[in-house]
């Protein structure tokens, strides 16, 4: 088989390969070239990172990556991709990949490598088991249909936390009443991403790169990002992005920080967002969970979500020490075989 792989040079055709294969083994999260070169734009200059187009006879079956985790960042540790095209399967080449990826990697002494599949996806799970990974965390995909959804069934309790002093506004509005918004949220965002469920500890994001993605991203939309107000502070926050393909919406964040916990503003803010979306005709939200996240699930199953298989990440220590995970943290990122660009909720 003559396959040759190449480094991936940015030229709008790698782009749309990219896009393509990804497109053709994720049929259910489609992307678009605008979102992975915005992605890539977007990228602080410490993210060590590179893509590679497979050819068989010139003609591209598959692409390939590493990169690290801006919100977990360790310039040793690694989350990669590995993507088929389904018809080339079966033909040695994403063992080719993987081969060339820890080739490439060498030189920037990796510790660490991470990878996600889906539970109903048995050959990927067989991939990586063969190759050394093991199991480290699963996050539960959940799927809300907004016509089973009636906010006239619920009590979302802003009643009573007015009493307390708290009032939930959309961000639209907030950036009229608070010229350092940015920050505000920047801050919210940064506790309450320490918090959510993962394997690897999280680190902050600095602002100016947060706030980059946060206004240049085109699914990001302030009319649906939902803060919970106490005063002048920003408390809680559930905020709903749309992506460019696909007539869903999907759950970014949910948080609330530790001090106004055990008080409903989770469940309020779901609410909120949920109503929001029905109201501007979405037929669905889709978000990801730790299946650790025991009370951010409980929420959703009683709002109506729907589980889907589980997304299983692995992880491969390269260092011959036994893998230890870290504190719990967000669990968004990359993918490799297909893992969508989404952060979990708290």
């Amino acid at each position: 088989m003559n396959l040759s792989i190449r480094p991936f040079e940015g030229a709008d055709s790698d782009y749309e390969t990219v896009v393509g294969i990804g497109n053709a083994c994720e049929p259910e999260y489609p992307g678009t070239v605008e979102e992975v070169r915005g992605r890539d734009a977007r990228r602080p200059e410490k993210i060590r990172w590179a893509r590679y187009i497979a050819e068989f006879d010139g003609r591209p079956v598959a692409v390939s990556g590493y990169g690290n985790s801006l919100w977990h960042y360790d310039s040793h540790r690694f989350d990669i991709e590995i993507s088929v095209l389904p018809e080339e399967r079966r033909r040695g080449i994403g063992g080719r990949l993987f081969d060339h990826l820890l080739r490439e990697l060498e030189p920037l002494e990796p510790a660490v490598l991470k990878a996600w599949t889906r539970d109903d996806r048995s050959d990927d799970g067989r991939f990586v088991l063969k190759r050394g990974f093991e199991e480290v965390g699963r996050d539960w995909e959940s799927r809300g249909k907004l016509s089973n959804f009636d906010p006239r069934a619920w009590d979302s309790g802003e009643a009573r936390l007015r009493t307390d002093g708290i009032e939930i506004v959309d961000l639209r509005s907030l950036m009229d009443r608070f010229s350092d918004w940015d920050r505000r949220l920047h801050d919210l965002q940064m506790e309450v991403h320490h918090d959510i469920p993962s394997i690897s500890p999280a680190t902050d994001v600095p602002f100016d790169t947060w706030r980059s993605d946060f206004l240049d991203s085109p699914s990001r939309r302030p009319e649906a990002t939902f803060i919970a107000l106490h005063g002048d502070r920003f408390v809680a926050v559930s905020e709903l992005c749309k992506p460019q393909v696909g007539e869903h919406l999907d759950t970014s964040i949910t948080g609330v920080r530790r001090a106004y916990r055990r008080k409903g503003l989770a469940l309020a803010l779901k609410l909120r967002a949920l109503t929001w979306a029905k109201e501007q005709g979405y037929p669905e939200i889709r978000t990801w969970n730790s299946q650790r996240n025991e009370g951010m699930l409980s929420i959703n199953v009683r709002l109506g979500f729907e589980k889907q298989p589980a997304w299983i990440e692995y992880a491969l220590s390269l260092t011959g020490k036994q893998w230890a995970p870290g504190r719990d943290a967000d669990a968004g990122g990359s993918k490799l075989l297909g893992r969508p660009q989404i952060s979990n909720e708290p």
